[in-house]
């Protein structure tokens, strides 16, 4: 099902060359973690800074309750 909802950056930890595994605190749905992936390639790199710790974003995933990660 695929759900927007506000959510915190509470962590963030690299994954490979140019992924981050980060974890997001929701309401609807508590904390999730996300797999985010180019986030840390040379073209994204602005879009890094808005993973910080404490970031308050606007995310659209989609939610399934057996899968270990979100994209």
């Amino acid at each position: 099902m695929l759900t927007s909802s506000k959510a915190l950056v509470v962590h963030t930890v690299k994954y490979s060359n140019t992924s981050l595994v980060a974890r997001l605190l929701t309401r609807e749905h508590g904390l999730l973690p996300f797999i985010v992936k180019g986030i840390r390639s040379a073209k994204s790199q602005s879009m890094a800074t808005l993973l910080q710790p404490m970031a308050l974003l606007q995310v659209v995933f989609t939610f399934r309750e057996n899968k270990n990660l979100l994209t």
